[in-house]
């Protein structure tokens, strides 16, 4: 006989099968190196005793480390460069967040950053494995400390599928698409996709459920500083899987993994977040300054019998139309630089304006 006191069953959800959207994602995704320059150990080391956020023990570990990996992901491209988002947490062990932030500048003084993409993993685990892995450099082009982000600019061509018997590179031909990046809130209990290539084994995918959101620093462990609500879901992760994007079943990418808690849980950087990180830093490199023509060079110097002249003294016109000149000067280059075409897509508009609203 029915109990009809029981509560009424709960709705079923049918789960999500994740297997197009990782093969659809693959390519969009790319291992990223990080190898200290030997030169440097001097200015490492310093910048680790400035930081202060290792121990003694973690930094002896730190200084043996030949290289440091983790997940990067394409955000965005021109018409020569992709930007690759990955997390700065890779090198946390060189800036404290609020004391004492690292530059990109200086980021890409310390190390030789590389990058490879799914295609050309493909090609060389195809290819038997020999020789080395095909790497493109790259360089950091903009980096958030507080909210852990980081983003690399690779130059196209140089993007190598595989290098032949002759040292010759052979570019990747292949798209590396740009994911659609969703700031909008996540439902409770939203089935959840983190793609993400661990250190130099092939990528992989972990699913669970979205929990809840969580301020960083009312955590238990914050030594670093950050300075961000994160999102956590019930999945596990690991190593070198920073910076892998999290889908929500709508092929969103709704954060990227900010790290692990050692147990079920993980936790993502959200989106909304994310974009205008993207939309400041995702721009082409400055074209180098022209070199200074013959015009430019000094003249010879005024003689013993060469005489100063200058404006007459009833005239108090000379040295504040100098004045001006070099005044509205300065406001039209600030007006031609913001002038400039925006670099974004329609789309980072769009989602940027979504994420205000």
């Amino acid at each position: 006989m029915a109990d009809v006191l029981a509560p009424a069953a709960l709705p079923y959800v049918q789960m999500v099968d994740w297997r197009p959207l990782c093969l659809e994602a693959r390519p969009s995704l790319f291992l990223v190196l990080f190898t200290p320059l030997r030169g440097k150990r001097k200015e490492t080391k310093r910048l680790m005793d400035q930081a202060g956020t290792k121990s003694a023990q973690e930094k002896r570990v730190l200084r043996k480390l030949k290289w440091l990996a983790e997940t990067g992901l394409a955000s965005h491209i021109d018409a020569r460069y992709l930007y690759v988002l990955t997390c700065a947490h890779i090198i946390d062990h060189l800036f404290h967040a609020v004391h004492s932030p690292i530059q990109a500048d200086k980021v890409n003084e310390l190390f030789r950053v590389q990058v490879t993409c799914h295609h050309a993993e493909r090609a060389f685990i195809e290819g038997g494995r020999v020789g080395d892995r095909a790497y493109a450099p790259a360089t950091v082009c903009g980096i958030d400390c507080a909210s852990d982000l980081m983003l690399l600019r690779v130059d196209l061509g140089a993007l190598p599928l595989r290098f032949n018997d002759d040292g010759q590179m052979e570019a990747c031909p292949h798209p590396h698409p740009i994911p659609h990046f969703s700031p909008h809130h996540v439902p409770a209990a939203a089935q959840l996709m983190l793609l993400s290539w661990p250190e130099f084994r092939p990528c992989t995918l972990a699913t669970g459920l979205y929990c809840m959101q969580r301020f960083l620093p009312d955590m238990s462990t914050n030594p670093v500083g950050y300075d961000l609500f994160l999102l956590e879901a019930y999945m596990g992760s690991q190593g070198g899987s920073s910076g892998g994007p999290l889908f929500d079943s709508f092929r969103r990418v709704k954060g990227i993994l900010h790290g692990g808690s050692g147990g079920p849980h993980s936790h993502f950087i959200p989106s909304r977040l994310i974009l205008p990180f993207i939309q400041a830093y995702a721009v082409p490199p400055k074209p180098p300054a022209p070199a200074p023509s013959a015009d430019d060079k000094p003249g010879p110097p005024p003689g013993p019998g060469d005489r100063k002249r200058g404006p007459p003294k009833d005239d108090k016109s000379g040295g504040s139309k100098r004045r001006l000149s070099s005044g509205s000067q300065g406001m039209s280059s600030k007006s031609a630089a913001a002038a400039e075409p925006e670099v974004l897509s329609s789309h980072w508009k769009m989602a940027c304006s979504s994420s205000s609203a």
